[in-house]
Parts: structure tokens; sequence; C-alpha cells
């Protein structure tokens, strides 16, 4: 279902979908509505638009189209939003020690890769913020 892959993006970037929705400048209802199955697609309007908010590639965008919830489940497992800081500790830890052989774990590679994607977007929406003051 295309709205559990579209609330895994919105997830993903650290963000409720009220924030999304303000950050995208379109109603909350919009939101919602293709969260809770309303909505069939994403938009080529509303793709654009999280293009040039967060700077994710249409096609990308447009491939939640077609996404089932494994897929939405794939890109966000349980185990892997549902860490708790023992198991951060216990992670980071281990990573420490054993770096080469804890980055190929799948689930592992994965947060590594949705934190980084989170740290890419943060610092594109800060430096697009700047750019906007500078702007003023």
């Amino acid at each position: 279902m295309i709205g559990d892959a579209f609330k895994a993006f919105i997830i993903s970037q650290g963000l409720s979908p009220e924030e999304f929705a303000d950050k995208l400048s379109v109603g909350k209802s919009s939101i919602y509505k293709i969260i809770g199955g309303q909505t069939k697609k994403i938009s080529f309007e509303m793709a654009k638009k999280i293009n040039k908010v967060f700077q994710v590639p249409i096609e990308e965008v447009l491939q939640m189209n077609t996404k089932t919830s494994s897929a939405a489940e794939a890109t966000n497992p349980a185990g892997v939003k549902g860490l708790s800081p023992a198991d951060k500790t216990t992670i980071s830890s281990a990573f420490l020690l054993h770096e080469e052989e804890v980055v190929e774990i799948p689930v592992v590679k994965l947060w590594l890769k949705n934190e980084l994607l989170k740290c890419e977007n943060r610092i594109m929406r800060e430096i697009q913020d700047l750019k906007t003051k500078g702007q003023s």
C-alpha cells in the first residue's frame, strides 16, 4: 500500500506528517489522504515538491506508487525503528570493536544508510534555510 511506503519516507526524514506538509507547503489533509490510502498515488506535482524540498529524485518518489507494505517494511524494519538506548549502546560498542563485521549485517547496513540519509537531509534543509535567510 502506498500509504505505508509514504509514511516510512516521512519518518525517515525525521518529521511528523504535519511537519512534512508544512515543509512542502501543502495541506495536512493531502498528506493524511496518501497515508490513509484515500489517495491511491503520489501525483507528479507532489513528487516535484518532495524533490525540491528533500532532494530526492522524482523517480524515487514516484516508485512509492508501486510499493507494497512489505516494501515499506523493508525500508524501515521494526528492528531498526524500535532500538532501545541499551541496544544502540551495544551496537555502538560492537561496532567499535568489530567494525568490518558489523557493517555487513543487513539490518545494520540499512540502519546506517537511513541515518546517513537523515543527516544529509538535515544538512540540505539547513543549507536551504541559510540560503533563504541570505536572500531576505
